[in-house]
């Protein structure tokens, strides 16, 4: 089996903005990494188009002339063709933005206008990817049910394929350069990929076996506070190594600090309603960073 690593640069993106210079900045940074740019300047005119031609990803702006990005996201979430698009929040700092109300209606993520356009490529190239894993699993499970249901003998085969389709996504999983991490309810870590092992230097398995992601002091209390209560969780700052090396947290060669930004998301077993556990996703923004300061100083 084939696997294209750049699928997501073909990828269809909406921008719903009444804004011609925010509009103008996201379609340059956008079609530059040749991304098929569609623009609509109200929620009503989004509507139209994706009723003509369905996008992979929605960058949809919060305050605009008729109905607003909430009522627009609201729609295309009760509409059974469009509700699986991923949607990013666009917000200038001067609106009254609910993160809370955008996240429970299905938003998966947010912007600040005006948007860097390096952090703008990073969330639209990871959304797409994460949006297209979860479509090919869940193509390939609905192929294995029809396989079942239609011939009892195929179900050898459709196994092997459902098992391919499965190793591919723990290569994906390995080789993501975004850490990614699957702890328990007790904060202990289950699994992990390569990219988090480099975040937080570890070496070996048993440079984690202490560790524990509500004991970790670079993360407050409060944080951890909403962690715990299930909700999906954002957050970017600076990781003090030396902090876990004097409380002994886990086994790092790594010193100093670095930027990072972190999602972490509670997730369910198989047939399980209660969560079971969190999906923490982590990067190192530390060059990201540097790069904008030294913009900042030479603007």
């Amino acid at each position: 089996m084939s696997y294209d690593k750049n699928f997501d640069k073909s990828s269809i993106i909406l921008v719903v903005d009444d804004t011609p210079a925010s509009v103008g900045m996201i379609q340059a940074a956008l079609e530059q990494e040749n991304y098929q740019v569609l623009i609509a300047t109200s929620g009503e005119k989004a509507l139209e188009r994706i009723s003509l031609i369905e996008p992979d990803l929605i960058l949809l702006d919060i305050m605009m002339p008729g109905i607003d990005g909430y009522e627009t996201c609201l729609q295309l979430k009760s509409n059974e063709k469009t509700k699986n698009i991923p949607v990013i929040f666009l917000s200038a700092l001067s609106d009254s933005f609910d993160k809370v109300r955008a996240f429970s209606i299905g938003g998966v993520d947010y912007l600040t206008k005006p948007v860097e356009p390096e952090e703008l490529l990073i969330r639209v190239k990871n959304h797409i990817r994460l949006n297209q894993l979860e479509r090919d699993l869940v193509k390939a499970n609905t192929d294995l049910d029809n396989r079942i249901r239609q011939n009892s003998s195929a179900l050898t085969y459709a196994n092997e394929e459902l098992n391919e389709k499965e190793g591919l996504l723990q290569v994906i999983f390995n080789l993501s350069p975004i850490g990614i991490a699957i702890f328990g309810l007790d904060g202990k870590i289950q699994s992990l990929n390569q990219a988090l092992e480099q975040f937080f230097g570890f070496s070996k398995s048993s440079d984690y076996d202490s560790y524990n992601l509500f004991l970790d002091t670079n993360f407050s209390n409060q944080m951890i506070s909403r962690i715990k209560k299930m909700e999906i969780f954002e957050y970017n700052g600076i990781y003090d190594f030396e902090r876990v090396k004097s409380k002994k947290l886990y086994h790092t060669k790594k010193g100093g600090s670095l930027y990072y930004e972190m999602k972490i998301i509670p997730y369910g077993g198989v047939g399980v309603s209660d969560p079971v556990g969190y999906i923490l996703f982590i990067q190192d923004i530390t060059e990201w960073k540097q790069s904008e300061r030294i913009m900042k100083k030479t603007s």
